[in-house]
C-alpha cells in the first residue's frame, strides 16, 4: 500500500492506494462527530450520490456495502437533503464535513476564484471516491481547468461509472 501525500492536511488530491484519513464528519442534527474510520473502516464503500440509490442491487452484487455522500455542509442541511432524496433504509448515507476536515485531508477543496464568487466559501470538488476498508481503490474527479465545479462534465462519478470499476 502506498501513501503518496507528502504530510497529513497537504493539498495533493487522494490517489489510488492511499489510505483514507480517519477525521470526523457530522450526522443528523444536532450534529454528532463521526469518526470516518466508523463509517467505512472494514467496508468497501463509495463516496457519492448521483444515481446510486436506484442501482442499490448492482452495488451490493459487487460488494458495496455503503455509498457515503458527505459535502461541506451543515447537518440540518445534510438531513433535509437526505429525506429529499429519500434515502432513509438505503445503503446511502450523507455526512456533513463543516469544517472541510476531509475535504481539505483528501485534496479536494474547490476554492477556485469563479466558484468562490457564486457559493462564497469553500466547497468540495464533484468526485467519486472507491474506498476498501480505508483504503483508496479508485479515484474520479469531475473538475478541470474550464469545469471547476465539475458540472459540465460528471459522468466519472454517476454509479455506472463507478459500477465498471467494482
Amino acid at each position: 500500500m502506498s501513501n503518496k501525500r507528502p504530510c497529513p492536511g497537504a493539498s495533493a488530491p487522494i490517489a489510488k492506494g492511499d489510505k483514507i484519513p480517519d477525521v470526523t464528519l457530522d450526522k443528523g442534527f444536532p450534529p454528532k462527530k463521526v469518526p470516518l474510520s466508523e463509517i467505512v473502516g472494514g467496508k468497501k464503500v463509495v463516496m457519492v450520490v448521483p444515481g446510486y440509490l436506484a442501482k442499490q442491487a448492482e452495488l451490493k452484487a459487487k460488494g458495496v456495502s455503503d455509498v457515503i455522500v458527505y459535502c461541506v455542509n451543515d447537518c440540518a442541511v445534510m438531513d433535509a437533503w437526505g429525506k429529499d432524496q429519500k434515502i432513509d433504509g438505503s445503503m446511502v448515507s450523507f455526512y456533513g464535513d463543516t469544517s472541510s476536515l476531509l475535504t481539505k485531508e483528501i485534496g479536494m477543496e474547490l476554492t477556485d476564484s469563479r466558484v468562490m464568487e457564486a457559493l462564497g466559501n469553500p466547497r468540495c470538488k464533484r468526485h467519486a471516491i472507491i474506498v476498501d476498508d480505508m483504503v483508496v481503490k479508485e479515484v474520479f474527479v469531475a473538475a478541470s481547468e474550464d469545469d471547476p465545479a465539475g458540472d459540465g462534465a460528471p459522468e466519472s462519478t454517476f454509479v455506472e461509472n463507478i459500477l465498471k470499476h467494482l
